[in-house]
């Protein structure tokens, strides 16, 4: 999969993707298929940066954080009102986010990219 994440362009991700369609034809049709019926929409990652691109692919934060959700969530089977299930998961939030430490790697240059390509979005 890295291989077409660092892709710098669509052509260079064309290429990646039969490369991948050799390798994984048998063994995974169905997420060949996939990629074939949704591959206009998948590729618009590539109108980015790679310096975008690559905070985009790289999930393990979100994946990280919704792991530490579901750990404060799942000790209770119900909730009675909405407002208990916002407030449980603010002050989950609250713990997660004590234990971030680490900056994320090239941040600057990706924050420089997302003020050209979202301008509209930063407040001035």
């Amino acid at each position: 999969m890295k291989k077409i994440y660092g892709a710098v362009n669509l052509d260079d991700a064309e290429f990646a993707r039969e490369e991948f369609r050799e390798k994984w034809d048998k063994k995974y049709p169905a997420i060949l298929r996939s990629w074939d019926d949704n591959w206009a929409e998948l590729t618009t990652f590539f109108e980015y940066p790679e310096q975008i691109r690559h905070l985009i692919y790289t999930t393990n934060a979100v994946e990280a954080y919704h792991r530490m959700v579901r750990k404060f969530t799942k000790s209770k089977a119900i909730f009675p009102t909405d407002d208990s299930i916002k407030k449980v998961i603010f002050l989950s939030a609250r713990e997660i986010t004590k234990k971030w430490t680490m900056p994320v790697r090239d941040w600057g240059m990706a924050h420089s990219q997302f003020i050209i390509f979202f301008a509209d979005r930063f407040a001035a």
